[in-house]
């Protein structure tokens, strides 16, 4: 069975990317094409979902242009699937149904929104399990209703293990890491890792909007990021890096895999070669697991200071003349907007999803190390 993993899309109505025929062909070829449609298909009427980070959705036309040029699954485990609600969520499946795409990683229960996608061809039986960080729309808990599947929920390991009992081989499609970084954050490497073990498969991940490196971990492959596919933003950071991504062909009868380049251009989506060669550089630094903490120690300081700081202090130094002002400011922009989101929102967001908990936390562990005399 031959199953193609591809990054991020989100399509807009007006949308003038044109996927090449070489690469359309190349999609085709597989029996199964999956890709993370990130943002359901907002309803007229639909209200955003109160959060922290932007609201993204996706378009019909979205649904036509992935389907007319061979994808069949959508990867639904995302951080914006549920930014206009559950109904959206439910109208977003009914939409791709329609086209016979199949849906995995979220739904309108705890059981739907979990259960592994089942991948078949002739007697070959592969299990898809989609699973996200924990954002908003994440599902904790069997009784909050509509959502999506949570990367580190304690089920995970019973559903993995099931699948392995039931005789299936098993990729996990993960939608996790720290946006715009070209290397994984060491936690999420060591996460990977212990799901690969723990399902003797491979992991795909998406969310970081450019691409990392892959390794092969114990004869499994984990690649780190696939980057973009397809993601039409007004706001744009880095050009080059968000308009390319890689595209991952899996052979599970061999046990072989692929790995191509791609990028945009002009609004032509086609293989790209230098997308690969940088792919590979980036490869090189898993394999130095030192290079990697220094690295991310002293990304730590700088997300501290540029970002979390202020996110986090205002909550102990309430005193601070600064923050009241700074409180004061963000009340009236956030009324002149008419988008009240609230501080706990803010608060939320930034504990529970576990990228940014991780850089806070192993920023203040190490400082707490140095003020107790640690050398390192």
């Amino acid at each position: 069975m031959k199953i193609l993993f591809v990054g991020d899309c989100v399509i807009s109505d007006n949308s003038r990317a044109v996927i090449s025929d070489e690469l359309q062909n190349y999609i085709k070829a597989h029996d199964y094409a999956v890709c993370n449609f990130e943002g359901a298909i907002r309803e007229r009427d639909a209200k955003a979902y109160k959060k922290a980070g932007p609201h993204v959705f996706n378009s019909k036309r979205a649904v036509d242009i992935l389907s007319n040029s061979g994808f069949n699954v959508a990867a639904l485990a995302n951080n914006h699937i549920m930014d206009y609600g559950e109904s959206s969520l439910k109208h977003t499946i009914d939409e791709l149904q329609k086209v016979a795409f199949k849906t995995v990683g979220a739904g309108e229960s705890f059981t739907e929104a979990y259960e592994p996608l089942l991948l078949q061809k002739g007697k070959e039986q592969v299990s898809l399990i989609n699973l996200a960080q924990a954002e908003f729309g994440v599902l904790k808990e069997p009784k909050n209703g509509g959502g999506y599947a949570w990367v580190n929920s304690s089920v995970v390991r019973e559903i993995i293990q099931k699948q392995r009992q039931l005789g299936r081989k098993i990729i996990i499609f993960a939608h996790c890491g720290l946006e715009m970084e070209s290397i994984p954050l060491p936690e999420w490497k060591y996460r990977y890792r212990e799901l690969a073990d723990l399902g003797e498969c491979s992991v795909i991940a998406t969310h970081p909007h450019i691409i990392q490196g892959y390794e092969m971990y114990n004869d499994r492959l984990i690649c780190y990021s696939l980057g973009n596919f397809i993601f039409e933003s007004e706001i744009v950071k880095v050009q080059d890096e968000w308009n390319r991504g890689i595209v991952v062909s899996l052979d599970t009868g061999s046990n072989s895999y692929e790995i191509k380049g791609v990028s945009l251009k002009d609004g032509a989506l086609s293989f790209d070669q230098n997308t690969v060669n940088v792919l590979e550089n980036r490869c090189k630094c898993l394999h130095t697991e030192g290079e990697i903490e220094d690295y991310f120690n002293k990304e730590c300081e700088k997300y501290w200071t540029e970002i979390y700081h202020n996110l986090w202090c205002e909550y102990i130094e309430n005193e601070n003349i600064l923050l009241i002002l700074k409180h004061i400011i963000e009340g009236l922009i956030k009324r002149i907007l008419k988008r009240n989101i609230g501080k706990e929102t803010i608060l939320l967001h930034n504990i529970q999803i576990e990228s940014h908990r991780w850089v806070v936390e192993r920023y203040l562990y190490r400082q707490n190390r140095k003020i107790n005399g640690a050398k390192k």
